[in-house]
């Protein structure tokens, strides 16, 4: 179990970014993280994976554990070897390099958590190639020539060379087409037969709960709401605010809804 329980972040010594927020992400379990930007969403997938010191910031109360043991205070290499891996926004690959290159590098600077022999960089890339096979045709080209959607496979291909047990997503579908965006979290909902817990964060929360067994809203820092995939799908307010669903089940517009000023029911 990866969890984060009563978590305050604070950036700088005095700017509040979390307000104790407590999420569960269970072994080989599913969880979508909604709310707008802004909201903290980033900012909880840097302290479940020990990012906050490249950002001026540190868990203030609280504590982030894995399999009950304390991740604080552990080095950010040292929670990928324990099998915590972050894919970041934006992609983030090393347009220089190939994408084998990209992929070989996963696997510099640690030993990862069964260490290391000289045919383990290879297995892991037949892994990986068997679970993207695009990737496998496109291994010798250069990162920066690769499409946005090919990218974002070469990024989560990269996490996969840990073979992580909880892979964290930060917008996986983010400036991707439909007909991309689609198959690529087909994919990722995929991973759990590999054993992979997944927690995405995603604007498109349609998309986030297609994938996610359970739910959580972040505002302003907070937790507002914690329900299982279905039950948010039903909530009146998850619907009006993050589905574009109004009353009757009809679709708003994009212009109805920045003009809707109905306070949220979590707020009462």
């Amino acid at each position: 179990m990866l969890r984060a329980e009563g978590v305050e972040v604070v950036y700088g010594g005095r700017v509040v970014g979390l307000h104790s927020v407590t999420l569960e992400l269970p072994p080989a379990g599913a969880v979508a993280l909604l709310g707008a930007n802004g909201a903290g969403k980033t900012t909880l997938l840097r302290a479940l994976s020990g990012l906050l010191t490249f950002h001026d910031a540190e868990v203030r109360k609280g504590q982030v554990s894995l399999e009950g043991e304390s991740l604080l205070d552990v080095a950010p290499e040292q929670v990928v070897g324990r099998g915590v891996v972050v894919v970041l926004e934006g992609r983030r690959v090393f347009e220089p390099l190939t994408v084998e290159e990209n992929l070989r590098a996963a696997m510099l600077g640690g030993q990862g958590r069964a260490g290391r022999s000289g045919s383990m960089d290879t297995d892991r890339l037949d892994w990986v190639y068997g679970l993207l096979p695009p990737l496998r045709h496109l291994r010798g080209r250069r990162a920066g020539f690769l499409s946005g959607g090919e990218q974002q496979m070469l990024a989560i291909g990269r996490a996969m060379m840990t073979r992580p047990s909880y892979l964290l997503l930060d917008e996986p579908t983010l400036g991707l087409a439909p007909t991309v965006a689609g198959p690529l979290m087909e994919f990722v909902a995929g991973l759990r037969e590999q054993g992979t817990a997944l927690l995405v964060v995603e604007q498109n929360a349609g998309t986030a709960l297609d994938v996610a067994d359970h739910g959580y809203i972040l505002e302003s820092g907070r937790v507002v709401m914690d329900k299982p995939s279905d039950a948010l799908r039903r909530d009146p307010d998850v619907m009006e605010f993050y589905l574009g669903v109004g009353e009757g089940g009809q679709e708003g517009s994009l212009r109805e809804v920045k003009r809707y000023r109905r306070r949220k029911r979590w707020y009462s």
